[in-house]
C-alpha cells in the first residue's frame, strides 16, 4: 500500500514538472540532465518510485499465492515470507529518504497554478451556491448545466456571463461572482480529508501524530 501511495505521488510529481504544468520545479540535485535536450530536467527518482510499485505488488501476489493454499495452522511453508518482506522493507527504506528530501527541496510555482484554473473547475460550487439558498441538488445541477452550455457555445468563461442571465437560469444574485473566488473554494470545505486550511493542518497533525506513534 505504501508503495502504491508512492507511485500515485510519484506520477503527480512526473505529470506536474512537466513543461506544460510547470506546477514544480526540482531540486538540480533530485534531478537529471537530457541526454538530447539542455534544457530538461528529468524527475528520474519518481520515476524510478512509481516502477518500484510495481515489484512491490510482484512481492505481495507472490506471498499471497504461498498463504492461499495454507490450512489454519503453521506450515513450513511459510518460511517463503522472508525474502518477499524483508525485500520491500528495504525497497521503501531506500525510496522513502529520497522522496521526502526531493518534495522538502522542491520549488512550487503557485502563479502557474492559478493561471491553470479555470471558471468550470467551479461549476459545482455554482450548485453548492443553489443549494445553499434551499434548491434541491437535483435542479441546482441542471440549472449550472444550462450555464455551462450557455459559455461553450459563447466562447467565453462562466464568470463573463451577465448577471441577468444567471438570473435567467435560476435563484442566481450578485452574490454568484464570489464563487469564481477559487481560494473561497478551497476554504469551503472543511470536512475531513477536505481542503480548507484548518481540515489540512488537521491532517497533517494527524499524521506526525501516526509517526510519532501517540495517535488516538
Amino acid at each position: 500500500m505504501t508503495g502504491v501511495h508512492l507511485s500515485k505521488l510519484s506520477e503527480a510529481m512526473v505529470l506536474f514538472t512537466t513543461t506544460e504544468f510547470g506546477f514544480f520545479e526540482l531540486s538540480d540535485a533530485y534531478s537529471t540532465g537530457s541526454s538530447l535536450m539542455p534544457q530538461k530536467k528529468n524527475p528520474d527518482l519518481f520515476e524510478l518510485a512509481r516502477g518500484k510499485a510495481g515489484m512491490l505488488l510482484g512481492l505481495l501476489t507472490g506471498l499471497m499465492a504461498t498463504l492461499k493454499g495454507l490450512p489454519s495452522t503453521y506450515d513450513k511453508d511459510l518460511q517463503e515470507d522472508k525474502v518477499p518482506v524483508f525485500q520491500a522493507t528495504d525497497t521503501l527504506l531506500a525510496i522513502l529518504p529520497v522522496l521526502a528530501d526531493a518534495l522538502e527541496t522542491m520549488t512550487v510555482k503557485p502563479e502557474k497554478m492559478r493561471l491553470a484554473i479555470d471558471s468550470t473547475m467551479l461549476a459545482t460550487d455554482l450548485a453548492d451556491y443553489l443549494v445553499r439558498k434551499g434548491f434541491p441538488f437535483r435542479e441546482a445541477h441542471a440549472a449550472v448545466g444550462k450555464s455551462v452550455r450557455l459559455a461553450a457555445d459563447r466562447g467565453i468563461n462562466l464568470e463573463q456571463i451577465t448577471l441577468n442571465e444567471w438570473k435567467s437560469f435560476g435563484a442566481f444574485e450578485s452574490d454568484v461572482y464570489a464563487v469564481f473566488d477559487p481560494m473561497a473554494s478551497v476554504k469551503r470545505r472543511h470536512a475531513t480529508g477536505g481542503t480548507s486550511p484548518e481540515s489540512v493542518k488537521k491532517q497533517i497533525q494527524k499524521a506526525k501524530s501516526l509517526i510519532e506513534g501517540d495517535y488516538l
